[in-house]
């Protein structure tokens, strides 16, 4: 359990994480990711066992056999500065790859974000969202 001593503290935390956030932003997270505690202090309820690695063996091939049995529509959103990108950038093509292997992929770009794109830019998300499930403002990769 994370412990912090007031929403405050843990809001400039996640400042700290995610400088695109705005105080506002990070102050309204903080009080939905984590309660007072009994001890009056605040505890983050957002299970800690996600920040681990996978643990078990990351296997591309099997990933890009279950990427290609998707057969709903798929919209893959992405932070214009994400450093999900780098990473994939020390094995050029498998991002590409990856993508390649969905059937019916629409792709969006949200410039002003990294990985936590629905923190720095909400509205745009929900726009991409909406606009896919509405069929309006996006347009899907060729074949």
């Amino acid at each position: 359990m994370l412990f912090r001593s007031s929403f405050e503290e843990l809001a400039g935390r996640l400042m700290k994480e995610q400088p695109r956030l705005a105080a506002d932003q990070a102050l309204f997270l903080a009080r939905h990711q984590a309660r007072l505690g009994d001890n009056g202090r605040v505890v983050v309820t957002s299970d800690p066992a996600h920040k681990r690695a996978n643990p078990v063996l990351y296997r591309a091939a099997e990933v890009k056999a279950c990427l290609s049995r998707i057969t709903a529509p798929v919209l893959w959103v992405g932070g214009a500065q994400s450093e999900i990108l780098a990473r994939f950038d020390k094995a050029p093509g498998e991002l590409v790859a990856r993508k390649q292997c969905i059937r019916d992929l629409t792709e969006c770009t949200i410039d002003e974000a990294a990985h936590m794109l629905h923190h720095h830019q909400p509205g745009a998300v929900a726009s991409a969202v909406e606009g896919f499930l509405t069929g309006r403002g996006l347009r899907r990769k060729a074949g």
